[in-house]
């Protein structure tokens, strides 16, 4: 039997303990892994020297995390009062459909929204930098790159170039998801759809797990679709750019499994000690 739900309202405690989790986890592999490369490129002392970027990529993830899962689950409530919420269906704990329009829609409102504030906040600090850049610049007689980087900043903060940059990112935020969940849509008849188990609660419902397989290969074949059109783009553009348009391909492949299974695994990992994440559904 198919059920429609609408994802009402994001609890916010539980959606950014578990993306603020998901995030330090990932967080700790990068480091794992640069440090492994800079023992095998430089050494101990290499190692030593650079040692000071474990803690700021780690606690610097953490804080970022926390603002950007709690700052777009806020703007989702708030939207989802004036706009059509998220709606999905789902069928033997199948999601089988994902409303396309909706969906894309708010998550390109909150994006832009997302912009506009992170450029609020840019005005505070960057303004004092460039001034700091450029008499670093000017008193060591480099005018021209001086020169370079105050149209550049003035380029970048004037209004018109404000404007166009607020409406490239609820373009290209609104097209990316309409295609995604387009796709997906179409591959669930042949693939099935995200494999999840809920649990219904008094006020929220709780996804107690994803099957990370069959997400994985969804986001896969997703991402590998998105890839071949963008490489037929770039083609087109330029025939030459044949193998770049080839590792493209493949990449996006390999990248949309191993990404989405890494993350879906660690959901289901951390989630019995942190909480489940919890949705309002209807």
């Amino acid at each position: 039997m198919v059920n429609k739900k609408e994802i009402k309202s994001l609890d916010l405690s539980s959606l950014t303990t578990i993306g603020m989790g998901i995030c330090t986890v990932l967080s700790i592999i990068v480091v794992l892994i640069l440090v492994v490369l800079i023992l095998v490129s430089g050494g101990a002392s290499a190692l030593a020297a650079n040692i000071a970027m474990v803690p700021f990529i780690i606690f610097g993830t953490i804080l970022y995390s926390i603002v950007y899962f709690f700052g777009r689950g806020f703007l989702y409530n708030v939207l989802t009062k004036k706009l059509s919420c998220i709606g999905f269906e789902i069928e033997d704990g199948r999601i089988v459909k994902i409303d396309t329009v909706s969906t894309a829609l708010i998550l390109a409102i909150i994006a832009a929204i997302a912009f506009i504030f992170v450029y609020v906040m840019a005005l505070g600090f960057v303004p004092f930098m460039a001034s700091t850049l450029l008499q670093m610049l000017m008193l060591t007689g480099q005018m021209g790159l001086a020169l370079v980087v105050y149209n550049l900043i003035a380029l970048l903060f004037s209004p018109a170039v404000i404007l166009i940059l607020i409406v490239a990112t609820f373009l290209i935020t609104f097209i990316d998801v309409l295609i995604g969940v387009y796709i997906y849509n179409i591959l669930t008849s042949y693939l099935g759809g995200f494999k999840v188990e809920l649990k219904a609660g008094r006020d929220y419902t709780s996804i107690e797990s994803v099957d990370a397989k069959s997400a994985a290969i969804i986001m896969a074949v997703i991402y590998l679709v998105i890839g071949v059109v963008m490489s037929l783009i770039l083609l087109v553009v330029n025939q030459q750019f044949a193998i770049t348009a080839l590792y493209n391909i493949i990449s996006s492949f390999i990248g949309g499994f191993i990404g989405t299974f890494i993350i879906v695994f660690i959901y289901n990992k951390i989630s019995n000690s942190l909480g489940k994440l919890k949705l309002e559904l209807e």
